[in-house]
């Protein structure tokens, strides 16, 4: 059964990266062929006159007639090939077009004109940040805030890049200042929304099992705090055994403090140790450690492992990779893999045990996030007698909600059903839902 669950993990993880390489080439093979002709249709002005070609050229543009706009641009400055607009204009629909290098030539030409241009300077920030050139984008923005400290484009972009780089503190005191200066401009507005330096979390979960089984009760609280790349998180677990064949209920708690530091924009580093007050069914100790860095593109990695050692001498490894692929800014893909070593005794003696799964996220709104998990694999379970290794392997399909109410405060839910089978027991299922509470600040 381990070797079949190692052959499944190598043709998810086969599947994952052969999809991956799909996607990117699907993303990409637009932008280089529209970098290689970036296609012009035959619109024609309605009117001679510079100034309204220029309004009607931005409003194809804004409307994503693309070629439309690149016609009418590319009109304005067969006549007047010194139209720093147009000029710039153009460079900003090859730019959502998809056509790059060629956006960027022209970005730097208008640049090298007209220094001072904070416009065009966003234009070309915003497309190094596309391609996740961050130390260009930075530099970028150092260069214009010099000419110009007090521009509210650059300072969003300087706040967006801090943010990025997980320094919510300094991003933070920047957008607090563009919001009393423009109030009404949606982007400050939507980054405000997803800035905190701290946040507290009380939730709850009912895992329903079917008669003769006990039902498990959790109830979990956190505290996070973040001061600038490093943030600190104290959990307290508590779960509670009631019902079924259970003479008595069990009741066991786990506390568990991580740090993280975020040394660069897609990196992050964390360690995270914790103990089991009584441990009966919970790791009466566990240390963890986790890194997370960017691949290629929109391609990410997180590697985790964690060791838990239980009562009565059984200890667990526990190795998580996952491959994250984030399709748009909207709509998020990963597959996961967990690799499972568990040993009895002083020896250490037992064996390996595999499970794998996949979730999607789609942020339907800036303040509405879904999610749909998919878990499948072997279920180490725990109760006060014994230790089931590898004899139970269930499916796992959970959906989940996360809505920010207000930027202070927000609720997460989720509704789950686990197909679990064990040898020479019949099936069952297993309902859960949660719930959490969380405000921020």
């Amino acid at each position: 059964m381990a070797r079949a669950a190692r052959l499944a993990f190598a043709a998810l993880f086969g599947c994952a990266l052969f999809l991956t390489q799909v996607l990117i080439q699907a993303r990409l093979t637009p932008r280089l062929a529209g970098a290689a002709d970036c296609p012009v249709s035959s619109a024609q002005p309605t009117t001679p006159r510079p100034i309204p070609v220029l309004r009607e050229a931005q409003k194809l543009a804004y409307a994503k007639r693309y070629p439309d706009a690149r016609a009418l641009y590319l009109w304005v400055l067969a006549r007047a090939p010194s139209n720093a607009e147009a000029r710039a204009g153009l460079a900003r629909v090859d730019a959502w077009d998809g056509c790059w290098p060629l956006a960027e030539q022209e970005f730097r030409e208008a640049l090298s004109s007209h220094p001072e241009d904070s416009d065009v300077r966003v234009g070309l920030v915003d497309l190094f940040m596309w391609q996740k050139r961050w130390e260009e984008a930075g530099r970028l923005l150092d260069d214009g805030l010099f000419l110009e400290h007090d521009s509210a484009a650059l300072l969003l972009r300087r706040a967006r890049l801090l943010h990025w780089g997980s320094d919510d503190s300094e991003a933070m005191a920047l957008v607090s200042d563009l919001e009393r200066r423009v109030p009404a401009d949606a982007e400050v507005r939507a980054l405000r929304d997803d800035l905190f330096v701290g946040q507290a979390t009380l939730g709850a979960r009912i895992d329903a099992f079917p008669g003769g089984y006990p039902n498990i009760y959790m109830l979990d609280a956190q505290v996070l705090e973040r001061w600038h790349k490093v943030e600190f998180a104290l959990d307290s677990h508590l779960v509670d055994w009631t019902g079924g064949g259970l003479s008595q209920p069990i009741v066991d708690g786990e506390r568990s403090l991580r740090v993280a530091y975020h040394p660069a924009i897609g990196f992050t580093t964390a360690i995270e140790a914790g103990f089991g007050n009584p441990g009966v069914v919970l790791p009466r100790a566990e240390v963890a450690a986790e890194v997370a860095f960017p691949l290629y593109g929109r391609l990410a990695g997180v590697f985790d492992y964690a060791y838990w050692a239980f009562s009565g001498g059984v200890s667990v490894h526990i190795l998580n990779p996952t491959l994250a692929y984030e399709a748009t800014d909207e709509i998020e893909l990963a597959a996961h893999a967990w690799i499972v070593h568990v040993g009895v005794g002083p020896t250490g003696t037992g064996g390996f045990a595999d499970t794998w799964g996949a979730h999607a996220g789609w942020k339907v709104t800036p303040r509405l996030r879904l999610l749909l998990y998919y878990t499948y694999g072997v279920q180490l379970d725990r109760d006060p007698t014994f230790v089931q290794l590898f004899t139970l392997r269930s499916h796992v399909v959970t959906a989940a909600a996360d809505w920010l109410v207000t930027r202070d405060y927000g609720l997460r839910g989720s509704l789950g059903v686990e197909r679990r089978a064990q040898e020479g027991v019949p099936s069952i299922l297993i309902g859960s839902v949660g719930g959490e509470f969380y405000v921020r600040w």
